[in-house]
């Protein structure tokens, strides 16, 4: 919504999934960090820079995942109702008057 975007495609944008420090540890010994994201729809100068910033072998998931939760949305815009529901968890949207 911040962005101007409508509550669908807010709840369809591509996500990701970052644990800092504690999800592998490398062969070295050390904790490194994990980072998984969904690739479908994300421009791909963002993908070139997820995988050099997180080069610990990034899981790049190509169509949304339900890995990622669901986010689902209510809005109301004067005397409207509207909302979004994420099709990762089999959301959905009614509004009854």
């Amino acid at each position: 919504m911040e962005h101007g975007v409508s509550p669908q495609a807010a709840v369809d944008a591509p996500r990701l999934h970052l644990e800092p420090l504690r999800s592998r540890r490398a062969e070295d010994g050390r904790w490194v960090r994990s980072l998984a994201y969904e690739s479908v729809g994300l421009e791909e100068s963002v993908q070139q820079a997820l995988r050099r910033d997180y080069p610990e072998a990034p899981v790049a998931f190509d169509r949304q995942n339900m890995f990622f939760g669901g986010v689902h949305v209510a809005m109301r815009d004067d005397d409207a109702f509207s909302g979004a529901g994420d099709s990762r968890r089999g959301g959905s949207v009614a509004v009854v008057d």
